[in-house]
């Protein structure tokens, strides 16, 4: 046990020191020195997450500093999530997500950060209420009951969350509210 934590904990580390760069899951498995199959099964076990979780929280961790330390996290911004991937068909090195904030600055961006206009169009809207763990089942029911019998259909572009409250991380889990956004077409 004292093993697995040692090299898991090399992740992290990377991980944390690395967060405004792409998640390369070959350097991963040289730091902790498993196969890609034990590696994303011991990680899980450990952390309770993915990598794909923790690329995720790498996003926000380059977008939250730039919003706070700029003033720009006010009440009316809206912070948002797209994924153009579904962790649970795609390898989490191929995973893609951005972490998004819905305003307008002259500031410059810093490196890794750029702007980004979400698909207009019809969208379904859910709204989850719980912790982010639980979407997978939001997205089911919706994917599964609801649009089968919508008289809607998919169409090509990716699903966003919004993330209504103010600060997640104050947030008891059971609290948290998320808007799932499904772009669909009559």
């Amino acid at each position: 046990m004292k093993l697995h934590n040692a090299r898991l904990a090399r992740v992290v580390e990377h991980l944390e020191s690395h967060l405004y760069e792409d998640l390369d899951i070959e350097k991963l498995l040289a730091l902790c020195h498993y196969s890609r199959y034990h590696f994303h099964h011991l990680f899980r076990a450990y952390y309770g997450e993915g990598v794909y979780a923790t690329a995720a929280g790498q996003a926000w961790g380059q977008l939250m500093p730039f919003l706070y330390g700029n003033r720009l996290m006010q009440a009316e911004v809206k912070t948002m999530g797209i994924s153009h991937d579904d962790p649970n068909v795609t390898q989490p090195e191929n995973i893609r997500y951005d972490a998004c904030a819905a305003l307008e600055t002259q500031l410059p961006l810093p490196d890794g950060l750029g702007k980004k206009q979400i698909a207009g169009g019809s969208y379904a809207m859910l709204l989850h209420v719980g912790a982010y763990e639980g979407l997978s089942e939001t997205y089911g029911y919706a994917l599964t009951e609801w649009l089968p019998s919508s008289g809607y259909e998919l169409r090509d572009a990716p699903y966003f969350e919004v993330y209504r409250n103010r600060d997640p991380r104050r947030t008891k889990p059971e609290n948290l509210r998320t808007e799932v956004y499904i772009p669909v077409q009559k």
